[in-house]
């Protein structure tokens, strides 16, 4: 089957990979990343959640000792257990922050740290989390947050209890006017859906479940991964 398909004249999307289970940074994560660091990913990321201070500061020296960019996605919502992971994350040198609600503590926070920091938008709950509202609440919480000084989002697309695909491609379409960040994130298990996200052109997209679960190929992470950039690859 050919994999190739239009695409808008813009980037394609960027790859993060989280070191993640089911919202939960998995028990060795750092031995997941060197056994695929080599592979031609960017970006890694891992969640606030399974992970302690000692073992995030190891994590995030080792992928940058690496000359990776590590990515923080936090995935609780109370505003002081939040900041204080931001806080620590900031502190080993942590490159982005995404995820949780929009909370002026931590944008003013990040913000004198200079990382960039992409909030959920739309009503965020559970864990693993969902996400509710519908698209215009969603997509006016944007805008709101864009005149704030967000420059990004983490939209839990693939968390959404509506059409996950039409959110998401009526948020770029609206968003990506203001040339905001946008990442897909949630859950994204299939060549389709990464074909799908590839063509609705954010900024990124997360993918990290899947790969424990051997969505796209028979073997370990590492093999999963390299099935995906394979894939990817021929969509470019």
């Amino acid at each position: 089957m050919n994999n190739k398909s239009e695409h808008p004249a813009k980037l394609p999307p960027e790859i993060i990979v989280m070191l993640t289970h089911n919202d939960v940074t998995v028990h060795n994560a750092r031995d997941v990343f060197l056994s695929a660091c080599d592979l031609e990913i960017k970006n890694w990321g891992f969640k606030n959640t399974g992970i302690t201070n000692d073992d995030m500061s190891l994590l995030i020296r080792t992928i940058k000792e690496k000359g990776k960019t590590a990515f923080l996605e936090i995935v609780s919502y109370d505003e002081s257990f939040s900041l204080d992971a931001v806080k620590a994350a900031a502190k080993y040198g942590i490159d982005q922050v995404m995820g949780t609600v929009y909370y002026p503590s931590i944008h003013e926070f990040l913000n004198k740290k200079n990382i960039p920091y992409k909030p959920f938008a739309g009503k965020v709950s559970e864990n693993p989390s969902i996400l509710e509202g519908s698209p215009e609440e969603i997509i006016n919480e944007a805008k709101d947050l864009l005149n704030k000084g967000i420059s990004g989002f983490d939209l839990l697309a693939y968390r959404y209890t509506g059409n996950a695909e039409e959110l998401a491609r009526n948020f770029i379409k609206e968003i990506s006017s203001e040339k905001a960040r946008t990442s897909i994130s949630g859950g994204i298990y299939t060549f389709k859906q990464i074909n799908t996200v590839f063509n609705i052109a954010p900024w990124a997209f997360t993918i990290g479940t899947a790969l424990f679960e051997k969505r796209f190929a028979p073997g370990n992470f590492r093999e999963n991964l390299s099935a995906v950039i394979d894939f990817y690859n021929e969509l470019k």
